[in-house]
């Protein structure tokens, strides 16, 4: 079987063709179809990667802030402490 380029190479080369009978124009037409399916599983499967690394990174994100905000209240509660002792 061909690779990606070489297949590609020979259905350029096709394109040129003045006349192709039906088994090379099937034969080009199945190889075409294979490599759309390659690309779109490749495509499909860069998006899921896209998709995880997002919600990886939301995630981390949305902890960083709990943090944050958990530290900023607790700095808070202090404050208010410190103040009701003093007055």
């Amino acid at each position: 079987m061909r690779d990606f380029d070489e297949t590609l190479e020979w259905l350029k080369s096709l394109k040129n063709s003045k006349s192709l009978d039906l088994d090379e124009l099937y034969a080009a037409l199945t190889a075409a179809i294979k490599l759309i399916e390659s690309l779109k599983d490749d495509a499909d499967s860069a998006w899921g990667m896209l998709e995880e690394q997002k919600s990886s990174e939301i995630e981390a994100h949305a902890d960083s802030l709990k943090k944050e905000i958990d530290r900023k209240i607790a700095e808070t509660l202090t404050l208010v402490g410190s103040k009701v002792v003093q007055a």
